[in-house]
């Protein structure tokens, strides 16, 4: 649990806000745009357009009876503008503040609706000033370039023991608050990010826990190592969880939830990290245009000739796994080479934080291994196509039912699919390097093991061989689960260094002696063409955090507003839950329905599930 946290709308930003701050209200922000009803002639208006969103018009008619106007554009180019209709609850009222002033808050503003708070940021964003309080919320437009000035030491000086509001807006701001508030209050805080995938939601994550490790009141060279080990991580948890996508060149292809815990005193003397729903099916495939995990695409360009040589690599060779989806192969000495190739250096200077060269080594052999199971394909034997015919040529009266039971039991016990000839050798370099005999992987790839447990207390052990597809599936299965299970151990090593600075009583204790700050780093919501099961689990989550978001923070803003007696009227706030709900429910009948299928209890014909 949370416990007490807010979290940020889903803009084309990430927002993010500490736990019970207090809320800061204007006099302007108790007007709506249905409370202004009465629209004339000349008036300035946001329209909305299909390429900016909104855009600042002119009423010149008014439509009464269709409850429309005709507006003129008057901040576009002639040509794409002109005067066109739009329904009078499209229409946003607009207040010329200049040219020049923006404001910190959107709650500042005469109008507080969607066009204008849009307004406000980009106007912000030019002047690049891409923080923004909305309230008790930070929304952090990506820049998309450095801007190394907001980041300083200095800076983190200045937003030290102040309260939010009286400097600009910045996540150094929020993570102030919460840090205080952990003191102050003894409870654990929470800093939540959302946003869509590309929005800079890991980039925020990494500035607020530098801030905590920086203000903190720890020793200076323990707090040193440990905020060396947080930075440290970073690298490795990118290289091993992120993709390209088509949206984002270094998107987090995994949800994770980041905690530092801090003594009574507020020094920092630990830290972990949960990590949840990693996409593994992108290790087997992946859309046109996307890309595989970084950590592939390092080795092959980082990586020394005799270890390459030693996992039997090629730098420039096309490899299924990484090049299926139009991904070109590297070429030595390109911009794009030497950039993987210093993000591998990056990558083995922070594993030496956590895992020793042994253990290195073999974390290079796993992902070689992949490499080299996604070069496998199989065939079908001459049994599989002497069982289809005996099966299709079976009758009553063909053969006794002894020989034909023998004949079942014999085809049954042969392999119907073996290793296709040219991917042998690929699949003895996978055995080699997992270290495991040829035949011991080659038997799981083409049956399948099923112990039965008698009465008696004797158990048998049959054999099933593999179709075709069942093969082809397994090999994928053996992939996904892999690397999954290699994330997992590095995350784990991560965390048991992370945290050899407490003692193992600490360890025990430290739920009751310990308090933490923690910041969730969501994967964003995406759409793509072809959506996996993983990315239905994905949005499902940023649907329930944007639900979290309206109970938490838009709900408690109007409670808020009734103990206070505020005349107010209630605005209808968006409600996700019938849509959480629903795909709830289609998960369950999924997973019913999977084991039935298990246990052969699925209908097939015209009565099927």
């Amino acid at each position: 649990t949370f416990g007490q946290r807010h979290s940020a709308p889903p803009l084309s930003s990430a927002a993010f806000a500490a736990s019970t701050m207090e809320p800061r209200h204007s006099e302007a922000n108790l007007v709506t745009p249905r409370e202004l009803g009465h629209f004339e002639i000349g008036d300035c208006v946001w329209s909305p357009c299909a390429r900016l969103g909104f855009r600042r018009s002119t009423i010149v008619s008014v439509d009464t009876h269709r409850d429309s106007f005709f507006v003129a554009s008057t901040d576009v180019d002639p040509a794409q503008g002109g005067q066109h209709s739009v329904r009078r609850s499209d229409v946003r009222p607009c207040y010329d503040v200049g040219p020049n002033r923006t404001f910190q808050d959107n709650t500042e503003m005469v109008h507080l609706d969607d066009a204008n708070i849009l307004d406000n940021l980009r106007r912000r964003y030019q002047k690049d000033e891409i923080y923004t309080y909305t309230a008790n919320v930070l929304l952090a437009v990506n820049p998309y370039k450095s801007l190394p000035a907001l980041y300083t030491k200095e800076q983190m000086d200045r937003y030290r023991g102040k309260n939010q509001g009286t400097l600009p807006p910045h996540p150094y701001a929020i993570a102030d608050v919460a840090y205080r508030q952990l003191q102050r209050d003894r409870k654990n805080q929470a800093l939540v990010i959302s946003g869509e995938s590309g929005a800079g939601k890991t980039e925020t994550a990494k500035k607020t826990m530098h801030y905590l490790t920086s203000v903190s009141r720890t020793d200076a060279a323990q707090g040193s190592k440990i905020q060396e080990k947080i930075v440290n991580a970073n690298p490795i948890l990118e290289s091993f969880g992120n993709a390209t996508t088509v949206m984002n060149q270094n998107s987090s292809r995994f949800g994770k939830y980041n905690e530092m815990m801090f003594n009574p005193v507020g020094s920092l003397v630990g830290a972990g990290i949960k990590t949840f729903l990693l996409e593994s099916s992108r290790v087997v495939s992946q859309q046109q245009g996307e890309k595989n995990y970084h950590v592939f695409y390092e080795l092959l360009a980082g990586m020394d000739e005799e270890v390459l040589d030693r996992l039997m690599l090629d730098r420039d060779a096309s490899y299924k796994l990484l090049h299926s989806s139009g991904a070109q192969p590297l070429v030595e000495g390109s911009p794009e080479a030497n950039k993987l190739a210093s993000q591998f250096e990056e990558l083995k200077t922070a594993l030496e934080t956590f895992v020793s060269e042994d253990v290195q080594n073999e974390i290079w052999d796993v992902v070689g291994a992949l490499i080299h199971l996604g070069e496998v394909d199989f065939v079908e034997t001459a049994a599989a196509a002497n069982a289809d015919v005996d099966a299709a040529d079976a009758s009553p009266c063909s053969a006794s039912p002894s020989s034909a039971f023998t004949a079942q039991m014999q085809s049954s016990q042969e392999a119907r699919v073996e290793v296709a000839p040219d991917a042998v050798e690929a699949a003895e370099r996978a055995a080699n390097l997992l270290g495991l005999p040829y035949t011991k992987l080659e038997k799981v790839l083409q049956f399948k093991e099923m112990h039965v447990q008698h009465r008696q207390g004797r158990t048998s052990h049959i054999k099933c061989p593999r179709s075709l597809a069942q093969a082809r599936q397994t090999l994928q299965c053996v992939i996904k689960v892999l690397y999954k299970r290699l994330f997992d151990k590095i995350v784990g090593s991560i965390n048991e260094v992370s945290n050899s600075f407490l003692s193992k009583e600490d360890s025990r204790l430290h739920e009751q002696s310990y308090k933490s700050i923690g910041t969730l780093d969501i994967y964003g919501f995406e759409r793509l063409q072809t959506n996996s099961f993983e990315q239905l689990c994905i949005n499902l989550a940023n649907e329930r955090l944007q639900q979290f978001f309206v109970e938490e923070v838009l709900e408690a803003e109007q409670r808020m507003y009734a103990e206070e007696s505020l005349n107010i009227m209630n605005m209808e706030l968006p409600d996700s839950q019938p849509v959480v709900c629903g795909i709830q429910g289609i998960m369950s009948k999924l997973d019913e329905h999977s084991l039935r299928a298990v246990k052969n209890l699925v209908r097939m014909g015209p009565g099927d599930d």
